[in-house]
């Protein structure tokens, strides 16, 4: 048994399913902070009321802006996580010399 459905009924589907998801979703950020990323002084804006964190290990930086509040360790859902490895041709230039004197 096929349902058939004609043009008038899928647009009106469509619109009723399209007004039901945006009751649920969140407006947009409207006020942005700059950021500065230490220690390489970079800058970013984030939303304002966002949450920042950093946690850096020897030669990799990482920096954090989500919606959540990430203390803790717990998880977020919306942002974003820049990471940065320096020094890494260095490192690789280490390695090469290494194993030429092996």
């Amino acid at each position: 048994m096929a349902i058939r459905l004609s043009y008038p009924k899928i647009l009106l589907t469509l619109s009723i399913l399209a007004s039901g998801t945006q009751a649920f979703a969140e407006s947009p950020p409207t006020e942005f902070v700059p950021q500065i990323l230490e220690p390489t002084g970079g800058t970013i804006t984030r939303p304002k009321s966002w949450f920042f964190s950093e946690g850096h290990r020897g030669p990799m930086y990482m920096w954090t802006i989500s919606r959540e509040d990430i203390a803790g360790k717990r998880p977020y859902t919306t942002g974003v996580r820049i990471q940065s490895f320096v020094g890494v041709k260095e490192h690789f230039e280490l390695i090469d010399m290494k194993r030429v004197e092996k």
